[in-house]
């Protein structure tokens, strides 16, 4: 074969794509690509919801509460954010009380003190009586300034001639069962003359929770059901701050939009799956004799209780003083269209175990304790707004309460 015969335009052999050779490169570069366009499509999803909600009317309620708030003098979204640092951002997990909120916070309308209580960092001229109020977000107050509060309202009600001091120890969604260790721990760290326990709706609500989540779980018959809607928030944030015993750092706290829409759509798919078949049945579910067996193991949690505060109180040499809180459950009083629809919009279930809750309590035997009924609170109130819900009141709420307290403990004889 000649030269000429030969092909003069022989194929050109072409590189090699360093993608082919390594496929896997390939790959990887293709997944970050869609996990930054997944990512980028679940921020702008999410700013579009928080813009959604945001521009959302008002409710009636909301505008109610917002409403009252301004009767009040108080700016919601700075008592919003002040809540939020209180409850969320700075509440930690306490070994022997669930929780405790973040010690020294000084806010426009909270401030808290070395053990995180809703006190003034310095304790009053060591020469005054101190009466320790214990309770759950009735007594804290959740609604309303420090000065406000049941214990800020009784300060400015007493006089310099009685030499009492009192001291908020009410912390959000406590109930006696916490109360118990909550005075060990208090009556070791302040000079306490006076303890007065105001309780009821947690004992109700703490009960009606173990049902629904925990409800064959003996480790809380005995001293109760925690709310671990906060204990979690809590545990999470004492994990953050403890950064070198458990290895985990503040830098790693932060999550992708595409975690927060992934919770999200499991949650909805989780919602659609049928209920876990061993749970016990809805309390709306239940007969009247299921509402009364409940009501009567929650009572005897709380007589347990309150007889072992007592005898640490006397052992102590501390009054102790026990009140049953009102709720617009537990009174005969119906105001207008938004108090009656606090009662009215709660599940059914909810008013019969506090029937029966508080109707156990009020027929037991409490020999030797110093116990006041003040279920029927509410039922003298004039005409006028002072509730946020069932049990939670305003500032007038509060200084009716306040009122109340003074004349059924006899306050100013001690």
């Amino acid at each position: 074969m000649t030269a000429e015969n030969q092909d003069i335009n022989p194929e050109i052999p072409r590189k090699s794509n360093r993608f082919q050779k390594n496929p896997a490169v390939a790959i990887l570069l293709i997944t970050i690509i869609l996990l930054l366009i997944i990512e980028g499509i679940s921020q702008v999803a999410l700013w579009l919801k928080n813009t959604i909600q945001a521009q959302a009317a008002t409710s009636p309620a909301e505008l109610y509460i917002e409403n009252l708030l301004a009767e009040d003098q108080i700016e919601s979204d700075v008592f919003s954010a002040e809540m939020k640092e209180l409850y969320i951002d700075g509440v930690e997990f306490h070994p022997y009380r669930w929780y405790r909120l973040p010690a020294f916070h000084s806010g426009t309308y909270f401030k808290t003190d070395a053990f995180g209580f809703r006190n003034e960092p310095l304790l009053p001229n060591q020469s005054k009586k101190l009466i320790a109020f214990y309770g759950g977000s009735t007594m804290f107050s959740i609604r309303t300034s420090q000065e406000k509060s049941i214990p800020g309202i009784i300060n400015s009600l007493l006089v310099p001639e009685d030499s009492l001091f009192a001291l908020n120890m009410g912390i959000g969604a406590y109930s006696s069962s916490n109360e118990l260790n909550t005075f060990i721990e208090t009556s070791r760290n302040y000079p306490i003359h006076t303890a007065v326990f105001f309780d009821g709706v947690n004992e109700v609500t703490r009960y009606l929770e173990k049902f629904m989540y925990r409800p064959q779980d003996s480790l809380y018959h005995s001293i109760g059901f925690p709310y671990f809607s906060t204990l979690e928030i809590a545990f999470g944030n004492t994990l953050k701050n403890q950064a070198t015993e458990y290895q985990i750092t503040k830098k790693w706290t932060w999550k992708p939009a595409t975690y927060w829409v992934l919770i999200s759509i499991i949650g909805k798919i989780k919602n659609l799956l049928p209920a876990n078949p061993v749970a016990a049945a809805s309390p709306s579910e239940w007969s009247e004799s299921d509402y009364a067996t409940a009501g009567k193991i929650a009572a005897n949690l709380y007589l347990n209780n309150i007889r072992d505060i007592s005898a640490i109180a006397k052992s102590r040499g501390i009054r102790a003083i026990f009140i049953l809180q009102p709720t617009l459950f537990s009174s005969t009083r119906r105001g207008d269209e938004i108090e009656t629809s606090y009662t009215r919009d709660q599940h059914p279930f909810v008013e019969a175990i506090h029937r029966y809750t508080y109707a156990e309590i009020q027929k037991a035997d409490k020999y030797g304790i110093e116990f006041y009924d003040l279920s029927d609170g509410f039922d003298d109130l004039p005409p006028g707004k002072y509730f946020y819900d069932w049990h939670h009141c305003n500032a007038k709420g509060n200084e009716h309460l306040a009122r109340k307290i003074i004349e059924k403990i006899s306050i100013k004889n001690f």
